[in-house]
């Protein structure tokens, strides 16, 4: 049983971890509105974009020490989700900062 279930609360690491998930999430907000006034939206997703790709591909290898087997069809279905839902997030969002 996980000690969080136990009544004990969250362990000292985990809320740390927290701490710092929120603090950069916090951050994001007021550095893309400075990012997107002096680069095109295009531009700051796609650079956003690849830096993402790079720290999970390396927090993914680190995990298994291998890459996970993808059929064909899972691939063109990440690549459409990643320009859909991810791409397409990123120039909405950074063209709305620059409002």
């Amino acid at each position: 049983m996980s000690p969080c279930l136990k009544g004990g609360g969250t362990p000292p690491r985990i809320a740390a971890m927290l701490v710092l998930i929120m603090m950069v999430w916090g951050i994001n907000i007021p550095v893309v509105k400075q990012i997107a006034g002096v680069m095109e939206p295009v531009w700051v997703g796609t650079v956003r974009l690849v830096v993402a790709a790079v720290v999970l591909s390396i927090c993914l290898w680190w995990r298994d020490r291998a890459w996970p087997k993808l059929s064909r069809r899972q691939i063109r279905l990440l690549a459409l989700m990643a320009v859909l839902m991810v791409y397409a997030n990123q120039l909405f969002f950074t063209s709305g900062m620059r409002l």
